[in-house]
């Protein structure tokens, strides 16, 4: 129930398109198909809290979010103005394009005047700090964990839990791509730990 309510109350569109690849990805899973009836508790909840948000009259977050979505006339007013954060970030990388500017270079360079710290998208915040090369390297990474979940979602041989650790680490990094998740020290935190549980449990079932 809180998971509903948070998440059409803060009006996050990218929070909504990465619960949206969530479900997508759940009902892609054959495991997870056969045993959606365990679950029915928590879609009742996820709904209900949904449902409070209309009945506390707290949803004008959402529909400003949607009415943004469909009234703004350019694509840069319809990302809040991300489009413009990512081009003047890439624009400062200038010769540093290779290695990057290090830790928190969105800040040092002063990217932007306002008070955003952040470039709303985990790759534009890699390439300012670690450069190409850098970024590259993390992207291998995380596509071999990206690989690893896709072929738990598609396999039958999944359980149902493993089919939802690895539909919640790709909607995770759908989000991260919007907004500033890895910029923040506990989601950055939570994803490692989740991700690290998911390859434990993968190479104890190669292994077995």
């Amino acid at each position: 129930a809180l998971l509903g309510f948070a998440t059409l109350w803060s009006g996050g569109r990218g929070q909504m398109l990465a619960l949206a690849v969530f479900g997508v990805l759940l009902l892609l899973s054959r495991p997870f198909r056969l045993q959606v009836s365990q679950f029915k508790t928590a879609f009742l909840g996820f709904f209900c809290g949904v449902a409070l948000v209309f009945l506390s009259g707290e949803a004008h977050i959402f529909l400003d979010s949607f009415h943004r979505s469909v009234a703004r006339e350019t694509l840069n007013g319809i990302s809040s103005n991300r489009l413009g954060i990512w081009q003047r970030s890439l624009d400062a990388l200038g010769e540093h394009w290779l290695l990057g500017f290090g830790p928190d270079a969105f800040i040092r360079l002063q990217v932007m005047s306002s008070n955003i710290v952040q470039p709303h998208s985990f790759i534009v915040q890699w390439l300012l700090e670690f450069g190409l090369v850098g970024t590259l390297a993390l992207l291998l990474l995380l596509g071999t964990l990206m690989f690893q979940c896709a072929s738990t979602i598609v396999s039958k041989q999944s359980t149902s839990e493993e089919a939802i650790v690895a539909a919640l680490l790709v909607s995770i990094v759908v989000f991260a791509f919007f907004d500033g998740l890895f910029y923040h020290v506990i989601p950055s935190s939570l994803f490692l730990a989740l991700a690290l549980i998911f390859a434990r449990r993968k190479a104890a079932a190669i292994k077995g």
